[in-house]
């Protein structure tokens, strides 16, 4: 267990500060590792974007978290598409 420790560890130190998804990532991991087999830590991506998007979705709801570093770009999924 503890490689995936160090490596959420080096996500968080090494990457960059501004991007407020690691946080809600690392919330997620915590509470669902509690439930998870130590020796075989398993969990669903789907248990994942569930307990992800209730901690992330309403900060970007509220605070339109950005996930860029350009402050004049809009991240990508956030382009709406050009009318053809």
């Amino acid at each position: 267990m503890d490689q995936y420790i160090s490596v959420l560890y080096r996500i968080v130190k090494d990457g960059s500060k501004t991007n407020s998804y690691k946080f809600a990532l690392w919330r997620t991991l915590a509470r669902l590792a509690h439930h998870s087999d130590e020796h075989t830590p398993i969990i669903s991506r789907n248990n994942l974007a569930a307990v992800f998007l209730e901690y992330y979705w309403p900060l970007e709801v509220k605070y339109h978290l950005r996930q860029q570093t350009d402050p004049d770009k809009d991240p990508v999924v956030m382009v709406r598409p050009q009318a053809a």
